[in-house]
């Protein structure tokens, strides 16, 4: 009976000790997986470009992108920003759409994917994916973009 019960005590606390991460966090590696037409929302070609967000705990951001870098012999050059994100209350929050982040770029703020200079806004979903949908309202693409 000891036995047992000490086996119950001992996987109740491994459980209690579990270090996954939060369901809903943004934090960490996102990277470009994805562009839709904005238009009919069906996916494009495969991104002709590279970008990545890093998302840290402390209320920062830094984005990678070779969007704007250039190409110098083949080889694409990255541009990087960092600002601070913030979570925005959305009329638009449904099921499908859980929250949305709201970026404001401290450098660099012409790689933000927004008509709006300095600002961008990326839409967490159901699926556990981060979408630009702002974009779109600029003729742009929907950029989806998936946990690393």
């Amino acid at each position: 009976m000891r036995v047992v019960a000490l086996l119950l005590l001992v996987s109740c606390f491994a459980c209690s000790q579990d270090d996954k991460e939060p369901e809903f966090s943004i934090l960490g590696y996102w990277n470009l997986s994805v562009m839709q037409n904005a238009v009919e929302g069906i996916e494009m070609n495969e991104p002709l470009f590279q970008e990545r967000y890093i998302f840290n705990d402390d209320g920062t951001f830094i984005k990678f992108s070779t969007r704007l870098g250039g190409d110098v012999r083949n080889i694409n050059l990255p541009v990087q920003s960092f600002g601070k994100y913030s979570f925005v209350e959305s009329a638009e929050a449904s099921f499908e759409n859980l929250f949305q982040v709201e970026l404001l770029y401290e450098t660099n703020p012409q790689i933000a994917g927004s008509c709006l200079p300095e600002f961008e806004f990326l839409v967490f979903d159901n699926a556990r994916k981060l979408k630009n949908v702002a974009w779109a309202s600029c003729d742009g693409p929907v950029l989806i973009y998936t946990r690393k």
